[in-house]
């Protein structure tokens, strides 16, 4: 059976206090009880036993007209007997004559050495006599200690009594048992109410915190916990919030990611086909359907044919191995044609690696290169504030920082369809998109005769140069990459 938070604290603080007061408890009850009388016991026994060693030496008469003169200033009720039980005196009782005999009263008879079971306080002392009994003449409990006086003349020892109330005692007792009650009371108050304010303190934040985890679950990712204390409690909070933020920003730049591949697709004039991790096609541009389109089947049918070879998937593990792309080919019968290219491998951290395949630039045809109309002289900064716009809301995301030149070189390069601008783009976010990618990116250029560098201090998947490579080669362009740099070589106009 599953115990909510608070009864838990509740049982944890129930078990801390009887754990500290049951032996308590137990000791007020039964131990301290006997131990008390035990020891008033004792001390009346000592002042009996010191009474009785004075009035010893003297005889009865003067024993008698001493203890009616100390019998005043004794809180005790002191009763003198002969030999015989005959009562010759009580500070108590005025009319001690009609008392009759005591020689059967307990602690007489305890002095006589009878048998009888001892009391459990008493202190076991020689020569004493002890019991705990009800008095009718003073109609109260009483303590009473008997002690033998030493003969005089030959004759049997009197007896020397003295009687303490109980009931002093006794209250004493009862109202220390009352307050550890009532300490014990409040004790489990202050418990209950301690559980109450866990719940409140700690069972609230929770709550909330689990929520948050199940609607994330759920796929909504826009949670918020709310505000949270200062302790351990709000730091999971934060610590979950921080997380959701984080899951957020990494799926947005998913997406533009998967966006981004789906305009460079539609863009690059050379035959390009994306797989998944399941080998299936998920993707391919205008010049892959022409390339791989026969007169019975269409591109995406030849295309899963090859994927499922094992050609495929062996070439598929060495660019996953080595990091480059591998070089296949890929033949059609029917129109007995083949075609080469590279196939490169693109691995996330939790999935099987996907296959991007590029057409070699041998099969690109003359119509897919640009026309002498389209091709037009922009200023070098005018592409790279295109570019900048572009990549603004990837900076954001990522939260990281692109350091740029305060000012690019007035210089004009040659640009057709926005060929230039887009193999920028390219440049900048896939170092964005790069596991190794810094905290702080540059971005940098430089002069040579007749070419303009633009330098990224970052390095950049090999299948993300391939397509920089694609979109500027034509217009005489490069991409050089060494020593976790790379360099866009770009002609001026």
């Amino acid at each position: 059976m599953r115990l909510a938070f608070p009864v838990k604290v509740f049982l944890s603080y129930l078990l801390i206090v009887f754990v500290g007061t049951l032996p308590t408890y137990l000791f007020l009850e039964k131990r301290f009880q006997r131990s008390w009388f035990a020891h008033e016991t004792k001390r009346v026994a000592l002042q009996t036993q010191k009474l009785a060693t004075f009035l010893s030496p003297k005889s009865r008469q003067h024993r008698l007209v001493e203890l009616q003169i100390m019998a005043q200033t004794l809180n005790e009720r002191v009763t003198y007997l002969n030999a015989h039980g005959v009562v010759l005196y009580d500070s108590a009782y005025s009319d001690f004559r009609g008392l009759g005999n005591l020689l059967g009263r307990q602690e007489i008879l305890r002095l006589q050495g009878k048998v009888l079971s001892r009391e459990s306080f008493d202190p076991k002392m020689e020569g004493v006599g002890v019991s705990r009994r009800f008095s009718k003449t003073l109609k109260s409990d009483m303590l009473y200690v008997a002690i033998r006086l030493q003969p005089t003349l030959g004759s049997r020892s009197d007896i020397l009594r003295l009687a303490m109330p109980v009931k002093s005692v006794q209250h004493l007792l009862d109202n220390l048992i009352r307050v550890f009650r009532n300490s014990l009371a409040a004790a489990l108050s202050v418990a209950l109410f301690l559980s109450l304010l866990a719940a409140v303190v700690f069972m609230r934040p929770l709550q909330r915190i689990l929520r948050a985890a199940r609607a994330l679950a759920s796929g909504d990712y826009m949670v918020s916990i709310g505000k949270m204390s200062g302790d351990e409690v709000g730091d999971v909070g934060r610590a979950f919030e921080e997380l959701a933020i984080d899951l957020r920003k990494r799926l947005a730049v998913a997406g533009a990611g998967e966006t981004l591949l789906i305009q460079l697709i539609r863009l690059i004039p050379t035959g390009l086909v994306l797989f998944d991790e399941q080998f299936r096609v998920i993707g391919l541009n205008r010049s892959a359907l022409r390339l791989f389109e026969t007169r019975r089947e269409s591109a995406e049918e030849n295309l899963a044919r090859w994927s499922g070879t094992d050609d495929y998937q062996e070439a598929l593990k060495r660019a996953d191995n080595t990091g480059d792309g591998q070089k296949v080919s890929i033949s059609l019968p029917e129109d007995e044609r083949t075609i080469t290219g590279a196939l490169h491998a693109v691995k996330h951290p939790t999935s099987e690696p996907f296959g991007v395949f590029l057409v070699n630039q041998t099969e690109l045809r003359p119509s897919h290169l640009p026309l002498s109309s389209d091709v037009v002289v922009l200023p070098l900064s005018t592409l790279v504030e295109r570019a900048m716009l572009r990549i603004h809301a990837m900076v954001e995301f990522e939260q990281k920082t692109l350091q740029q030149p305060a000012e690019w070189p007035h210089v004009m390069v040659a640009e057709a369809r926005g060929r230039v601008g887009l193999a920028l783009t390219l440049l900048i976010e896939g170092a964005f998109l790069h596991r190794s990618q810094p905290d702080k990116l540059v971005l940098n250029y430089d002069e040579t005769e007749g070419y303009v560098v633009i330098v990224m201090e970052s390095r950049i998947a090999s299948f993300v140069a391939a397509l920089v490579e694609l979109c500027v080669e034509p217009l005489g362009g490069l991409l050089q990459r060494e020593a976790g740099e790379c360099q866009l070589v770009i002609p001026k106009a």
